[in-house]
């Protein structure tokens, strides 16, 4: 015996073949809640969930002071489209893009996804893309773009209702649009204040070269700096030349440690380049944690092998509240509280 569908969905249904059946005419204003209320004899929370539905379904348009609009077809065509802006970190971007596909399964949204970053001009990286999408039928990836803002010249894409940007720190408050971004000001100081815990004295941030058109990266360090000030600790930054010789050269990083000396707690930006601090202190002779604590960004599979104590920017709360501000239609900004994951390169023997 099956069971019978909810309220609501019944009359959703009922409502969406008026409309299909030419019921009404484009552009006008449909039932209220309280004549939903009189006509289907269902309680106002009942009449609001229909009204909800059928919006999320773009049938309707909620509009405070108007009514409930119905869309018309050419509008409808714009407003199933939401373009996504995403950064390829190849270290945390295929579980959040499954994440991310996942929630937006549950809605009725064609997307249109613009990868740009450092490695989106991979032809690699766009297999990987092809093979991921090909489960989630009306989602395209877009030729990779180096900056961001180019996909604003493209006639296909301005005229779409929704365009968000997920992780993408660089452009903020520059194009207007919602964004959706983990909160690296709060990541800084929080991992700073997690290394003082430890019993940690000095505090060395390994990051890439420094770029103040990179806010994420400009609030991590100016929190973590700011932070070593007010508790007197010793602060130093090692920036990752751009020919990887640090990511590849234990010794260099080993001389680093030695001019900083030990109970140095290393702040990395991504998870996957603590690897090389481990292997050059291990070397030298220095215990972790004991002389040196290791903590990594974004709590990748990466630092679940090697035990690394890590960043959670919280992937899944991050593509659930895309949907959602997608949903809402509005064009704030999102940011969304990190958390530290404890492991061994940082849990200190008592």
């Amino acid at each position: 015996m099956t069971s019978r569908p909810p309220k609501y969905h019944e009359i959703k249904e009922t409502i969406k073949q008026g409309i299909l059946s030419g019921q009404w005419s484009e552009g006008v204003t449909i039932y209220s809640e309280r004549e939903i209320c009189e006509k289907f004899g269902v309680s106002r929370t009942t009449a609001i969930r229909v009204l909800n539905e059928l919006q999320k379904e773009n049938f309707v348009r909620r509009e405070k002071g108007r009514g409930n609009i119905l869309i018309s077809s050419d509008e409808k065509k714009v407003t199933n489209t939401v373009c996504l802006m995403l950064r390829t970190e190849r270290h945390f971007y295929a579980p959040f893009l499954h994440q991310l596909l996942r929630y937006f399964e549950l809605t009725h949204y064609q997307l249109l996804i613009f990868p740009f970053g450092p490695f989106s001009e991979k032809k690699t990286l766009q297999k990987k893309w092809e093979m991921v999408l090909k489960a989630r039928p009306g989602a395209y990836v877009i030729n990779a773009q180096k900056e961001a803002p180019l996909f604003l010249l493209d006639n296909e894409v301005k005229n779409t209702a929704s365009i968000i940007f997920t992780l993408n720190y660089e452009h903020a408050e520059k194009i207007p649009a919602a964004y959706v971004l983990t909160d690296y000001e709060k990541g800084g100081l929080m991992t700073a204040n997690y290394a003082d815990s430890c019993g940690y004295e000095n505090i060395l941030c390994y990051t890439n070269p420094l770029d103040k058109s990179n806010t994420g990266q400009t609030a991590r360090i100016d929190a973590i700096r700011s932070f070593c000030k007010q508790r007197r600790k010793s602060f130093s930054i090692l920036e990752r030349e751009k020919n990887l010789q640090y990511d590849n050269n234990p010794e260099m990083i080993a001389d680093t440690l030695e001019k900083i000396g030990k109970n140095v707690a290393v702040l990395c930006d991504y998870d996957a380049r603590c690897e090389v601090f481990l292997n050059a202190a291990r070397k030298h002779g220095w215990r972790v944690p004991e002389d040196l604590g290791v903590i990594g960004y974004f709590n990748t599979p990466t630092s679940q092998a090697y035990g690394i104590t890590s960043v959670d920017v919280h992937s899944d709360e991050i593509a659930r509240t895309t949907v959602e501000v997608l949903q809402k239609g509005t064009n704030n900004t999102v940011l969304i509280a990190p958390s530290i994951v404890e492991r061994s390169t940082t849990r200190r023997r008592t």
